[in-house]
């Protein structure tokens, strides 16, 4: 959406769900001392969660402006388990280890912020 004479500037993307094939590799000396197969290759799947993105902007004068970011994903529907990991973990906690995304980052992040212009094409955020 857009009404460039208030200066109004926005969009909604949706990002649904999507399936990444590539190929891993692995190697894990510890898992040797396991009798397990430290190094290997192998085909992997995984599926990215979906993603809805909100970004406005507006003028507040005609030298400077606002502007917010709000981004969301479902980070906890995301797992990956590595095949050498998971059963090197599994031997040694009873328990495979997977990457779990939603740990490390949050689901939603926000952003805000004011710019202005000083002078023709001088511009801080």
């Amino acid at each position: 959406y857009a009404k460039p004479q208030l200066g109004i500037l926005a969009s909604l993307t949706y990002r649904s769900e999507s399936d990444h094939k590539t190929s891993s590799y692995e190697n894990l000396p510890i898992a040797d001392q396991l009798d397990i197969i430290y190094e290997q290759e192998n085909d992997v799947t995984l599926t990215l969660p979906e993603s809805i993105n909100l970004t406005a902007q507006t003028g507040l004068s005609p030298t400077s402006a606002v502007f917010t970011r709000i981004r969301y994903i479902p980070w906890s529907d995301f797992e990956y388990r590595p095949t050498v990991l998971n059963q090197t973990t599994k031997s040694l906690l009873g328990d495979g280890l997977p990457f779990k995304r939603n740990k490390i980052v949050k689901a939603r992040t926000n952003r805000i912020g004011i710019g202005r212009a000083f002078k023709l094409g001088i511009y801080f955020a």
